[in-house]
């Protein structure tokens, strides 16, 4: 995002085979998770995140996404913020 001082994330997420929309249902519990989708492929759910600082970002990733019930592996993608030329 332009001009916002904020840390951003895509969380794709690999979960048990069946458990997609209770994984989905138990991200939409974290308030730091903005969005959050089922997808098809080699992932199951993907979830946006939005945090103050990468501190944070990497808090809510390992103590409660990866702790969630049926969560097998996660993959983290970070937004890079625009830098000026």
């Amino acid at each position: 995002m332009l001009g916002q001082n904020i840390a951003q994330a895509y969380v794709v997420i690999h979960c048990d085979k069946g458990e997609e929309y209770n994984v989905l249902k138990n991200l939409s519990k974290i308030p730091d998770v903005k969005e959050a989708d089922v997808v098809f492929g080699y992932y199951d759910v993907i979830c946006k995140l939005e945090t103050s600082d990468h501190k944070e970002l990497e808090k809510i990733i390992t103590g409660h996404i990866r702790t969630l019930p049926h969560v097998r592996t996660t993959m983290t993608l970070n937004v890079i913020v625009e830098q000026e030329s």
